[in-house]
């Protein structure tokens, strides 16, 4: 039995964001094989929208990118719901746990 280690995003990949208009896109890129494969696995698109869900998502779309070891989220919401991507980076760090 394997055993499991919880530790931030940041200590397996770093984080990318931006946004415009009411798209935010959010980037996951793994240091190493292992990082990714486990992302993969763990980032799924239910599990970042309700990460982003109190601040006004609505939807993501995943997006991998297996040559860079990389996963890209494109985060929807209402356009009146204004989500700077020093937030978007702040809530991937802080809540995904892998």
């Amino acid at each position: 039995m394997s055993k499991v280690i919880e530790l931030p995003v940041h200590s397996i990949a770093h984080s990318r964001a931006g946004d415009k208009g009411n798209v935010s896109n959010v980037s996951l890129i793994t240091y190493n094989k292992n990082g990714w494969e486990n992302i993969k696995v763990n980032a799924t698109e239910s599990k970042v929208l309700e990460i982003f869900k109190h601040l006004g998502a609505t939807n993501v779309t995943r997006y991998e990118l297996p040559n860079l070891m990389a996963l890209n989220f494109l985060v929807r919401r209402p356009y009146q719901a204004y989500l700077p991507h020093h937030l978007l980076l702040l809530e991937v760090y802080l809540t995904i746990l892998l």
